[in-house]
């Protein structure tokens, strides 16, 4: 019998990649109450673990290319919840992205929804479940990304 793509691992992981961002962008929307959405809080939450990101890494780190991601961060930056201040790296002038203290406390209302969504997904398959998925994720991921750097421009 002839396999499909559709049945394939890569498809299913896609599938599922989109049909959760969908959910979680919809599942902000109802909890966030329009405070701030769910590829913002990604965005806050890559830079609270990279602290001295510039723009560039940020992309990388979030599969954003850097002009939507440019435009994101004007949002935020006229929203105050970040600074862009302008650094060296190297021998080249970038802008490291810096959250601001407004910036930590939507974070904080924030990460409580996105780990309100996580749990019930967490407790619906269970933790040991969940343990095992969350690894194998990240072994496809190292298998995928090891062969090629992926840059988004």
């Amino acid at each position: 019998m002839k396999q499909h793509c559709i049945n394939s691992l890569l498809y299913k992981l896609d599938k599922t990649a989109r049909i959760a961002h969908v959910f979680c962008d919809k599942y902000f929307k109802e909890y966030a109450l329009g405070e701030i959405t769910f590829d913002e809080f990604i965005i806050l939450d890559t830079v609270l673990c990279y602290p001295d990101i510039c723009q560039r890494d940020l992309a990388k780190h979030v599969l954003k290319d850097t002009s939507h991601l440019s435009k994101m961060l004007n949002n935020l930056e006229k929203r105050e919840l970040i600074e862009r201040p302008i650094d060296k790296k190297g021998n080249r002038t970038v802008r490291k992205i810096k959250i601001t203290e407004n910036g930590i406390n939507l974070h904080a209302f924030a990460e409580q929804i996105a780990l309100d969504f996580s749990n019930k997904i967490l407790y619906s398959i269970g933790i040991q479940k969940s343990k095992q998925c969350t690894e194998t994720l990240n072994q496809i991921t190292e298998i995928i990304t090891e062969k090629k750097e992926i840059i988004f421009e």
